[in-house]
């Protein structure tokens, strides 16, 4: 259950964060435990998915 609230906390934050003006991508870092949670959205063409599977590689 923890997971899934921060997991759904951080995509919201991430999809609020598109409404402020000029705002093409947006990230959100949370952290609940032990535990890192990450979310990204964007409007446009940025590809938010190719630059955090690239960051979590980079981490690994």
């Amino acid at each position: 259950k923890e997971d899934s609230d921060a997991n759904i906390t951080c995509a919201k934050a991430a999809d609020e964060l598109l409404t402020i003006s000029n705002i093409t991508a947006s990230f959100v870092i949370g952290k609940m435990g032990d535990k890192i949670y990450i979310s990204g959205r964007s409007i446009g063409d940025i590809n938010v998915q190719l630059i955090l599977k690239n960051l979590v590689a980079e981490e690994e």
